[in-house]
């Protein structure tokens, strides 16, 4: 967020998440609580759903479907509803619950916030600041790379270090690993119907669940309920925050895991994917040494890629919001690597994709489509992401 610039408090993420009340949301949609109990269940209204699977907390102001894996806080459950984006989800709470508030405008002044709130006696008080934060709570601002290098392992010192992960957790991620292995169904999923080679799937170290109740069982057994909270794997503390059955994907920086995502399987409906609760997304990395690097969307996209060209020096981004290379430098080097390398930007063919990939290249980028990649390559067109290209070709290599 540039300094000096005038911010409408109305739409800002953290306040919303302060001030406004799920229960009055869910009201709004047609769904009443029990006003004398802080946990309760409720029919999920994102899927077909006969008996309650989405859990209320109304103390932390968050909820969480069980059964298609929805969950979030207020300003997830609009986003979900009238299905836009968090910022014009913002916007319709600002619009409706915060404009009575005092003070429109927070002002940003040499990188400091300034975040109002108010006290339980009626009173506006200034909340503590937070040196570089964005809107939302996250990091905008680098650190710099003596600050940074080599504290991949220290975690959680107030919020200087984004991506910082303790060393607990990268011991709790790596147990879930050895838990998970890759199921019979998992591999035909990649292999057969994805037309991935099983070397490289193999190579990737990626897992699944097949049976939640004993990954539970198994990790509970181990750590305590705080440790795997802190880990981002327990929802209100008690369940874990996986799908029933689903791919897991570890992110793999060297010889320890940084981070994991669920991706579900076709045919389950609901939400598509279930991360960490509570942590920072990571970038999935394949090698994160090289002085270049194809930077995709998906982690599907960078293993099609790696299995498609035999280059490994790709990462997925995790979105075209974060394809931008300040971004991918600011992450690796928070990571222990090296900042300031050469992207060249391969986005997916959809309508996000071409308009991330036309900013890119008047930004002096090196960025294509995937499309228009495979079609310069000789290999066709109308390709939207190298999931596809996979399947039309099977392992023909493609000139880098």
């Amino acid at each position: 967020m540039p300094n000096n610039r005038e911010y409408d408090k109305r739409y800002d993420y953290r306040l919303i998440k302060q001030q406004v009340r799920l229960a009055d949301i869910l009201r709004d949609y047609g769904i009443e609580l029990n006003r004398n109990v802080d946990k309760q269940m409720v029919c999920c209204p994102f899927h077909e759903d006969k008996t309650p699977s989405m859990s209320i907390d109304t103390q932390r102001n968050m909820f969480k479907c069980f059964g298609c894996g929805a969950g979030g806080s207020v300003l997830d459950f609009v986003r979900l509803q009238e299905n836009c984006s968090l910022n014009e989800a913002a916007k319709i709470l600002g619009d409706k619950y915060l404009s009575g508030l005092p003070g429109e405008l927070l002002n940003y002044r040499s990188g400091n916030r300034e975040v109002l709130q108010e006290s339980k006696g009626g009173r506006v008080e200034e909340s503590r600041r937070r040196l570089g934060e964005g809107v939302g709570g996250r990091k905008e601002e680098e650190t710099g790379d003596e600050e940074t290098k080599g504290r991949r392992g220290e975690g959680g010192r107030g919020r200087q270090i984004q991506y910082a992960v303790n060393d607990d957790d990268m011991r709790i991620y790596k147990r879930l690993y050895t838990i998970c292995g890759l199921s019979e169904e998992g591999r035909k999923y990649l292999v057969d119907e994805r037309g991935f080679n099983a070397e490289l799937i193999k190579k990737s170290r990626i897992g699944s669940i097949d049976n939640i109740a004993k990954v539970e069982c198994l990790l509970k057994s181990e750590f305590s309920d705080e440790q795997l909270d802190h880990a981002g794997l327990l929802y209100y503390k008690k369940n874990l925050i996986f799908f029933d059955k689903g791919l897991l994907i570890f992110y793999w920086l060297g010889d320890e895991i940084v981070y994991v995502n669920q991706r579900k399987y076709p045919g389950y409906k609901g939400q598509k994917y279930n991360s960490l609760l509570g942590k920072a997304k990571h970038f999935y990395c394949l090698n994160p040494d090289s002085d270049k690097l194809t930077v995709v969307e998906g982690e599907i996209d960078a293993l099609a890629y790696n299995m498609i060209t035999g280059d490994d020096k790709v990462i997925a981004c995790c979105g075209v919001g974060n394809a931008r290379a300040d971004k991918l430098d600011n992450y690796l080097g928070q990571m222990g690597y090296a900042r300031r390398r050469k992207y060249r930007f391969l986005l997916d063919s959809d309508k996000a994709g071409r308009k991330a990939v036309d900013a890119l290249v008047k930004a002096g980028e090196d960025a294509f489509t995937v499309d228009d990649y495979c079609l310069k390559a000789g290999l066709g067109s109308g390709f939207k992401d190298f999931g596809e290209v996979i399947a039309s070709v099977r392992g023909v290599g493609l000139a880098g």
